[in-house]
């Protein structure tokens, strides 16, 4: 019996210890492939160490709710020596780091339990900021910082769920009872995968201090990756969206879908629950987050799920469905007609998609150049393409698109550790050569903003909107194992890194990075507000410049663009709209009912704000009018009608292609 003991325990020492090593040597794998690929590999020294230390405690203690800067303190021997493990394979942080983590989780399910019987009282003033909480300095602070959590948590439920404010003294006592069982269970769940958790941020914050964009990807989340950049995936075919008040509604359902076939499911019925083969459940009403249900969604091994939802009757059924192979319209191009004094197409691209594996060839750059054929046949005056809140894609993609509307030659420039090279478009001739206005916003980055700025440097399109992100880096993918370039297929079910390597610049040879593409025409919106830009991460790469030019040949336009003065279009009105949002957000939530019943007056005032008559109807294309039979299409077809007819952003871009028109 005593043998038999001495082996057990033997094996569960091997199985604590055997990850550390699992991590360990990933890592040093990781930090090979950053000095082999990166754009500006770091030195290992005192500098990177105290870094990755840092970042790493920073992404374990979710919020600031597991430890203190006092209590972090423990682990401070390893803080300068972390250069010394990675080459050497050494296990001794990660292992104290495991053990320190599993203490501290055990110590928040004990507030998280102790909480349950408290009274709730809001304080005089405190507020919970929109960004990361921190970590604070001592345990006393922590304590605080949690019961601000719980009571933050529980007003933005109140907010969410739809309740009334008013009484607030009557649902928080069940909503904090609600919260608390979750957020009990979220943490026991991360109990169960430590490891995971602590290789997922270790790894990420090596790759982090080179760089905000270089990641580590696990097999799993390497394809919830490949699924954000493709046209087609698994899905059970439904859309959500968080309405006004908080509620997570059905705001599209993909014609052809198991949702669409299975004609329980309509367009604003709220989602209630959703219970997932694997046994996991996401309980939406009681608070659960959209972003938990859409990882579960995009999880390639979940084939199947319980939706439970409450139609406008107040109706709760249940329906099961299975994902079916469709087209995400997330991640698809969209095209109408603006039918008034003039003509204009309008086009909004979400993404630079493509099909990394597919006979079929579907890629923004090809779907963008077939919506402009079906446009021209229905003779548009003007084009407006619309990169709003996209965060980017295929560079590939990126420079297919651009050949749709530049002639051959130079168009922008690349640069990599040692070298500068001029990327071209080789095809000669355009697919459209009419007016051409790029609409972009703060949430625009990446591949979204090298097309602006090329654009905007050939004098090919006018921009409107706000500053861009500023990302002007290009990203590879490698497989961890080796550094070798991933490849579809062969390296299937490989941890991958995506790694920087190279920087863009203009055809002027400035670059965007940090201070993001500056449009010809201010239009602000929200996303000002409520987006972090490139500028505001840690260890984002600096704004240069290079000497050498891009020789290539301007467009030129029959007639000169006229800008507008601010007077003749609603830029003042619109920002005046956004005041107050902007002051309501400035020091973060503030944990008092009367507040969120301020925040949430704002954005109502905010919405009304966008909703007024146009001098246009907007129509769907003639060439896609017999889709619209599918009850599920026309739906969406109608919605994403409406709100383009009360968009005053699209309604200010039409009128400055209106009064450029009249004038040539």
């Amino acid at each position: 019996m005593k043998k038999i003991l001495v082996v057990a325990a033997y094996l569960l020492v091997s199985h604590v210890f055997a990850q550390p090593l699992v991590i360990a040597k990933k890592a040093t794998q990781t930090y090979k492939a950053l000095q082999q690929h990166h754009y500006a590999p770091r030195k290992l020294d005192d500098s990177l160490s105290n870094q990755v230390y840092q970042q790493f405690l920073t992404a374990i203690n979710i919020d600031g709710l597991l430890f203190s800067k006092a209590e972090a303190s423990l682990l401070s021997k390893h803080q300068f020596k972390i250069d010394e493990y990675i080459p050497a394979e050494n296990t001794s942080f990660l292992t104290e780091a495991s053990a320190f983590l599993q203490t501290h989780l055990q110590d928040y399910l004990q507030f998280l339990k102790s909480e349950e019987n408290t009274a709730i009282v809001f304080p005089k003033e405190a507020y919970w900021p929109i960004g990361n909480a921190g970590t604070p300095e001592n345990k006393e602070l922590l304590k605080t910082q949690r019961v601000h959590f719980v009571l933050a948590e529980v007003l933005n439920r109140i907010m969410r769920s739809g309740k009334d404010f008013s009484e607030v003294n009557t649902t928080a006592p069940d909503l904090k009872k609600t919260f608390l069982n979750q957020e009990i269970k979220r943490i026991k769940n991360l109990q169960a995968n430590l490891n995971a958790f602590i290789e997922d941020s270790f790894l990420n914050a090596l790759c982090l201090v080179h760089d905000p964009h270089s990641s580590y990807l696990s097999a799993t989340n390497f394809q919830r990756f490949k699924h954000s950049l493709s046209s087609q995936s698994l899905s059970f075919g439904l859309i959500f969206e968080e309405d006004w008040l908080g509620r997570i509604v059905i705001q599209n359902i993909i014609p052809g879908s198991s949702a669409q076939k299975s004609d329980s499911l309509f367009v604003g019925d709220q989602l209630i629950q959703v219970m997932f083969e694997n046994g996991v459940s996401v309980d939406l009403a009681s608070g659960d987050y959209l972003n938990d249900l859409e990882m579960l969604l995009d999880d390639p091994t979940i084939k199947t799920a319980s939706f439970t939802v409450m139609s406008s009757g107040q109706i709760t059924k249940i329906v099961k469905l299975t994902k079916t192979t469709i087209d995400l319209q997330e991640n698809t191009v969209s095209a109408f007609l603006l039918k008034g004094p003039v003509t204009i197409g309008y086009m909004s691209l979400p993404s630079f998609y493509t099909q990394w594996k597919s006979d079929l060839f579907m890629s923004s750059a090809n779907d963008v150049a077939k919506a402009i054929i079906k446009m021209k046949q229905e003779n548009i005056q003007g084009l407006i393409v619309d990169l709003r809140n996209n965060g980017g894609g295929s560079v590939i993609e990126a420079i297919d698109l651009l050949g749709i509307f530049i002639d051959q030659g130079g168009l922008f420039q690349v640069k990599n550790k040692t070298e500068v090279s001029t990327v071209k478009d080789a095809i000669r001739g355009v697919i459209y050569d009419g007016p051409l206005v790029i609409m972009i916003n703060r949430g625009s980055g990446s591949a979204a903003e090298l097309v602006a700025a090329t654009l905007q440097d050939h004098k090919r399109a006018i921009l409107t909107g706000s500053t861009s992100y500023g990302k002007a880096t290009i990203q590879t993918l490698f497989n961890l194992s080796d550094a070798t370039p991933y490849s579809e297929g062969i390296s299937e079910g490989n941890d991958v890194l995506k790694i920087t390597c190279e920087k863009t610049y203009r055809a002027t040879g400035a670059s965007y990075q940090l201070k993001g593409v500056v449009p010809d025409i201010d239009l602000p919106d929200a996303s000002t507000y409520l987006y972090q830009s490139e500028k505001d991460l840690p260890f984002a790469l600096s704004n240069d410049s290079i000497n050498r030019k891009t020789y290539y040949t301007p467009f030129v336009s029959k007639k000169p663009w006229k800008i507008p003065s601010p007077e003749t279009i609603r830029q003042k009105e619109l920002s005046d709209a956004l005041a107050n949002l902007k002051q309501v957000l400035s020091k973060g939530l503030m944990i008092k009912p009367e507040y969120f019943i301020r925040l949430q007056n704002v954005l109502k005032e905010l919405e009304s704000q966008a909703s007024y008559e146009t001098i246009y109807e907007v129509r769907g294309l003639q060439y896609d009018k017999s889709l619209t039979t599918f009850n599920a299409y026309n739906t969406i077809l109608q919605q994403d009608i409406k709100n383009l007819q009360q968009s005053p952003y699209v309604y200010e871009v039409y009128k400055i292609i209106q009064h450029n028109l009249s004038t040539r």
